[in-house]
């Protein structure tokens, strides 16, 4: 049975976590079997032992702050080497910085996730390119970092795959209007992630207020939580805060932090309206979609390749311009027709592009192309997947 090394640095449950747990049973499924170097206890580390993972416990942050790169790549090393796994599967760009150098210094066949779209400097390129496959998660993520100088032979591009049982069209188990107490009828706009600059909530807000305004029936659910601790990121927060809990949104904006009920609240929701600024692939339009959830969304990054078809054309918008989001909202939420459309074609993308199984198949094909291609390749010239595309 081969055996694979999952390496996260952190330990919560983010879309890179959960697109890997998607995924998790179907690779175990086909005779791999997994450990996994994370921090634990954590949110993370407990869901992965759920699913049969044996977890080795590391800090990659102590008083506050990563530990120093050389810290963590001896560690990281002296870990790896007892262990001798087939393979070393590093879930995100930050950890494949890492352990870039220390898979290529004890030619452990290795691979990468790219799930984030930005600017890179000449070591971490270094850095990345020391693992033997790089894995992006959509075209433009992949067509960004080759443009910054990363070695197109490395890169493969697999879509995450989506839970389309979990979410579905179905009727919901709960009752989100209830539990808020507000109407039935009321429309619900909503947000799904991290609260932070990168997802655009300032334009979402200032969307909200135009809609409000248009139709004063509507509620706004925001749902997630923020996670960086700089001064910036809090005084942001602060200033959604105080936008949305005084003048005309007062009372019709809900933060509802972490919930565990998301496939529910999709059923229950009119639009999902995200305004990122970049967005390599949204885990939460891949569960949108495959709730028939008609979604508004800023066109960058993975997004247009996720909401290809004509029909949803409306559905894409400019970044920075809340008027355009509100009118694309507002548009969906009276046209029943063209609702209907979106819901239904969103549904089929689903099961056609972005199924679990495609994507568990396609980066079984990048593991057993490692292992066998070690055998007779020199770790820094890591040979050809036939399978790439």
């Amino acid at each position: 049975m081969p055996s694979a090394v999952i390496i996260a640095e952190y330990g919560s449950l983010n879309g890179g976590e959960k697109s890997l747990l998607t995924i998790l049973p179907k690779l175990q499924e086909s005779g791999w079997s997994f450990r996994a170097i994370v921090p634990a206890p954590s949110p993370f580390a407990d869901t992965l032992l759920d699913t049969g993972v044996a977890i080795e416990p590391f800090e990659f942050i102590a008083h506050q702050k990563r530990k120093p790169l050389e810290i963590l790549r001896r560690d990281l090393g002296i870990q790896l080497a007892s262990i001798q796994p087939d393979l070393v599967h590093c879930n995100s760009l930050s950890a494949s910085r890492i352990c870039g150098p220390v898979c290529r210094q004890l030619q452990i066949p290795s691979l990468g996730y790219l799930r984030d779209i930005i600017k890179l400097n000449p070591t971490v390129m270094s850095d990345l390119n020391g693992l033997d496959r790089l894995v992006a998660v959509s075209q433009a993520t992949a067509d960004f970092h080759q443009a910054q100088g990363m070695e197109s032979a490395r890169i493969r591009t697999i879509y995450n795959g989506v839970d389309s049982e979990m979410f579905s069209p179905e009727s919901a188990a709960s009752d989100i209007r209830s539990e808020l107490g507000i109407s039935p009828q009321a429309p619900l706009v909503l947000f799904v992630g991290q609260i932070g600059l990168r997802k655009g909530l300032d334009t979402w807000l200032a969307a909200a207020t135009t809609l409000n305004q248009k139709i004063p029936s509507a509620h706004f659910l925001l749902v997630g939580s923020r996670h960086s601790q700089k001064q910036e990121s809090l005084d942001y927060e602060q200033a959604l805060l105080r936008n949305s809990t005084h003048g005309p949104l007062q009372g019709h904006v809900h933060w509802l932090g972490i919930r565990t009920d998301i496939p529910d609240l999709m059923k229950q929701a009119s639009v999902l309206l995200h305004c990122a600024r970049q967005e390599p692939l949204g885990r939460v339009l891949l569960e949108s979609l495959a709730s028939g959830l008609p979604i508004v969304a800023t066109q960058v990054g993975g997004t247009a390749e996720i909401l290809c078809d004509p029909i949803l054309k409306p559905c894409l918008i400019e970044k920075d311009h809340p008027e355009q989001a509100a009118n694309a909202v507002l548009r969906i939420l009276q046209d029943d027709e063209l609702r209907d459309r979106i819901k239904s074609t969103e549904r089929r993308l689903a099961l056609e592009k972005f199924p679990v199984a495609a994507c568990a198949e396609s980066l079984l094909g990048v593991y057993k192309n490692l292992i066998k291609g070690r055998q007779s390749a020199n770790p820094h010239n890591p040979p050809v997947d036939k399978t790439m595309k």
